[in-house]
């Protein structure tokens, strides 16, 4: 029983700490679907994709930390009544980037958005 008692635990915030740090989101726009994956130490794996036609504003969800002058945000999309996660926990210079990027792909065509973008490669 002590084994579990400490092991657990142990798991959840190890399990936890690898995803904040090593974890990195990939967002890849192509000619009719976006596609949001990510990959860990190499290795990547598709969350979700949607088509072009479905796609919606960004919303922005902000929480309170306990850091002065520091926000803790993320950039939500919408998928089949759900609310996903697209990008968070960025400065926010990086989440204005992320949010033009997303904004000139619903908006514009495909052929102008891939000439006049440059790909993102956010720390």
């Amino acid at each position: 029983m002590q084994v579990l008692t400490f092991s657990l635990p142990s798991y959840f915030v190890g399990k936890f700490l690898l995803r904040t740090v090593f974890v990195r989101r990939i967002i890849t726009f192509k000619l009719n679907e976006i596609v949001v994956g990510e990959a860990i130490f190499g290795r990547y794996r598709k969350l979700f994709s949607i088509c072009k036609t479905d796609l919606l504003p960004l919303t922005q969800k902000q929480r309170k930390t306990t850091v002065p002058k520091v926000v803790n945000a993320a950039l939500i999309i919408q998928r089949r009544g759900r609310d996903v996660e697209l990008a968070g926990h960025l400065l926010p210079e990086a989440m204005a980037a992320v949010q033009d990027v997303y904004d000139r792909y619903r908006t514009s065509p495909f052929s102008r958005f891939y000439s006049e973008t440059q790909p993102l490669y956010l720390k």
